[in-house]
């Protein structure tokens, strides 16, 4: 029987951008170390993915812990919660402004009447003057 030897795996060239592509150099990478290098970062991508997943089950566990209030304010700015509030004060101020000089001028359109004499009646028929006139 003839002595096998095991098979040598041929060298893969490596480009290179700056050398012309006859001149590449040869190197050998073994299948082993691809595959080792392949098992490692499918590890490494599993557990960010598994890390990722956590983090995101956390936070939505601190999340549902938050009162409304607190998680509003960390959705909105402040100063626009600031702003919205200021709206609402000056309106409430601006109808109960209204209101109350619609109250005061009801109570002062209130005209009071008087009786007329018969010598007032004849006074004023007898005078010629109109309103409007000089």
């Amino acid at each position: 029987m003839e002595d096998q030897k095991p098979e040598e795996q041929k060298p893969k060239p490596i480009p290179d951008s700056d050398s012309d592509p006859k001149k590449q150099v040869a190197t050998p990478q073994p299948a082993a170390e691809e595959d080792d290098k392949a098992a490692l970062e499918s590890e490494q991508t599993e557990q960010q993915t598994d890390e990722a997943i956590k983090k995101a089950q956390e936070s939505s566990k601190q999340k549902q812990k938050q009162s409304i209030l607190q998680r509003i304010t960390t959705r909105l700015n402040i100063y626009l919660l600031l702003f919205v509030l200021l709206i609402v004060i000056a309106l409430i101020i601006v109808f109960f402004v209204s209101n109350r000089a619609q109250q005061v001028a009801e109570k002062q359109d209130v005209t009071t009447s008087q009786e007329l004499s018969q010598e007032a009646v004849d006074s004023l028929s007898s005078n010629e003057s109109t309103v409007g006139d000089p």
